[in-house]
């Protein structure tokens, strides 16, 4: 059966190819390889996948349709699944992805036929199809929402596919249009490098309030095996696509060291020609481990800071002060990694001076900071209509999901542009005119 997954086409507020690669790329993979399906990508992000492309793909529909919803296309999925039902109206209809999981009640309004609300999506979408190629009417798929006669399902808990997951589809996937596409952020020093993106852990064993990843992907952190695969494939993709760089999708690299040790020895640059970045956290972070990274070939490593309070200390519990920042910075320094970290802006109660404090020794410890707009994803919930989640983009505003403080414009202008909105803040805000912090790091505390 000939499958088709579709992301709508939509103006992106935040362009992050790495959701694309691992959200589309291992799901297009496992309904081909495994479930045995006939499989096209159609991906909306690229500016040559118009409406007209839907409405010939709608034309020509049978059996299923999946549709990849995201925060910034759910308007367009909405407007999608319509077309399907006028122009295709015994197609099945499948919702999977980050917007299908925080937006389930809006969708509930729309004709789909299936709302995949856990991952792993794989096998839901797998069940799903198996029905669809048996002619089955749609029954209780485990991780899914079914609608059978105009009600909702609850069916059983989700299938788990404990860290034996495909690797993106590149042959399935249009990585020419995503060569074209402009980088979403640009760093001091950045050589220019082809990236691709696979997904190395699902879930997080840390709930923040600001983080979607343990509602959407689990909150238990679990990793990818078969990293001798992961090399193999790694050194294909350089050779047949020109990639010289990974994005390991995950959220926490570092959380079990003896991965880290194992990872470096059987997926470093050595053995791909491919180097790699990661996201994790800075608690596990030390001198020794990051020595290890840069020999096996990482050449930037992120953690989330968040926000720092005017005494230096972190806002939430647990996350990074100054001073171990200032350490981390020289650490990631002498091993010529670049250290970007990650900024909320309009936290609630969220100052001026606490934002431009937080930027201020983000830039003194030799790292990038990357703000990004707090969204309160759990009362995006209660979104009342498809446009209005327009706003809950970490790339535009904050209301009316944030809770913050800030202006419209700070917040914006801060997430936009961190170094021109720095400029604004001044001794009114608390922060001396003459604070512009850009020495080099102090000297590690080893």
């Amino acid at each position: 059966m000939l499958i088709r997954i579709v992301s709508a086409p939509c103006v992106s507020a935040y362009l992050n190819l790495d959701h694309h690669f691992v959200e589309l790329g291992e799901v297009a993979a496992h309904l081909r390889d495994r479930a045995g399906h006939e499989v096209r990508v159609v991906d909306g992000v690229l500016p040559e996948v118009t409406w007209d492309t839907v409405v010939e793909e709608a034309l020509h529909a049978t059996g299923l349709v999946v549709l990849h919803v995201t925060l910034d296309n759910t308007l367009e999925t909405a407007r999608t699944i319509r077309l399907l039902r006028q122009l295709s109206p015994g197609t099945r209809i499948a919702l999977y992805g980050r917007g299908a999981y925080h937006l389930r009640r809006l969708f509930q309004r729309t004709d789909a036929d299936w709302i995949v609300l856990e991952q792993d999506w794989e096998p839901a979408l797998a069940e799903i199809a198996a029905q669809v190629a048996a002619g089955a009417e749609p029954g209780p798929v485990p991780g899914t929402l079914t609608r059978t006669a105009g009600t909702w399902t609850r069916g059983p808990a989700g299938v788990r596919l404990a860290g034996d997951w495909e690797l993106p589809a590149l042959d399935l996937l249009p990585v020419a249009g995503y060569a074209r596409l402009p980088a979403d952020e640009s760093y001091p020093g950045r050589e220019p490098e082809r990236e691709l993106a696979v997904g190395l852990s699902r879930g997080c064993d840390s709930y923040c309030g600001y983080c979607p990843i343990p509602d959407v992907m689990g909150r238990h952190e679990y990793f990818r095996t078969g990293l001798d695969t992961l090399a193999g494939y790694l050194r294909a993709a350089r050779e047949s696509h020109g990639y010289t760089a990974v994005s390991l999708f995950g959220a926490n690299f570092t959380a079990h060291r003896d991965y880290v040790h194992d990872f470096c020895a059987r997926v470093g640059t050595p053995r791909t020609g491919v180097t790699w970045k990661c996201v994790t956290s800075h608690a596990e972070l030390d001198p020794p481990l990051l020595g290890e990274m840069a020999a096996a070939g990482c050449t930037r490593v992120a953690v989330g800071v968040e926000s720092l309070l005017p005494d230096g200390r972190n806002r939430f519990s647990g996350r990074v002060g100054a001073e171990r920042l200032a350490d981390l910075g020289a650490w990631c320094a002498a091993e010529g990694i670049l250290l970007i970290c990650f900024v909320m802006v309009g936290l609630p109660g969220q100052t001026r001076h606490e934002v431009a404090v937080t930027l201020d020794t983000v830039r003194a410890a030799g790292a990038v900071p990357r703000p990004m707009t707090y969204v309160d994803y759990r009362r995006l919930a209660a979104a009342e209509d498809f446009a209005d989640v327009f706003w809950a983009n970490r790339k535009t505003v904050s209301e009316p999901f944030g809770r913050g403080i800030l202006s419209m414009r700070d917040t914006a202008l801060a997430v936009h542009s961190w170094e021109r909105w720095l400029d604004t803040v001044g001794p009114a805000d608390g922060r001396p005119s003459d604070e512009r912090p850009s020495a080099a790091p102090r000297r590690p505390a080893l």
